[in-house]
């Protein structure tokens, strides 16, 4: 496992709707931590594809690790 200092990231299942089909999506976004007050700037960002199953619990693990490094990452269901 990743060793994130003791930070915890802001890890989240969202969904919301696609702007042409209103078809409702799912993902699942990891948010890097950052110093409390601090506005949220543009940074790297990595997309996580999961494999035939979906999104399930080891694509979300994956998506998580990638925080240690100051990625943002969203893994589309």
């Amino acid at each position: 496992m990743t060793d994130l200092g003791g930070r915890v990231p802001d890890a989240r299942d969202i969904a919301f709707r696609d702007a042409r089909s209103g078809r409702r999506l799912r993902a699942h976004l990891v948010l890097p931590d950052r110093p409390a007050g601090e506005e949220a700037t543009p940074g790297p960002a990595v997309l996580v594809i999961h494999e035939a199953m979906g999104l399930n619990d080891d694509t979300r693990r994956i998506a998580g690790e990638f925080v240690a490094d100051g990625y943002t990452a969203l893994a589309p269901d």
